[in-house]
């Protein structure tokens, strides 16, 4: 899951910090399709 996210930002942390940024009630499939 991390991967897909990170594919789209510069760095891994920044992937991490948006996915954080994020309210806990999305689930991991919503993040998907957020992104």
């Amino acid at each position: 899951m991390e991967d897909i996210i990170a594919g789209r930002f510069e760095t891994d942390d920044k992937a991490r910090a948006a996915a954080a940024s994020l309210p806990d009630s999305v689930s991991k499939n919503d993040v998907f399709i957020f992104f």
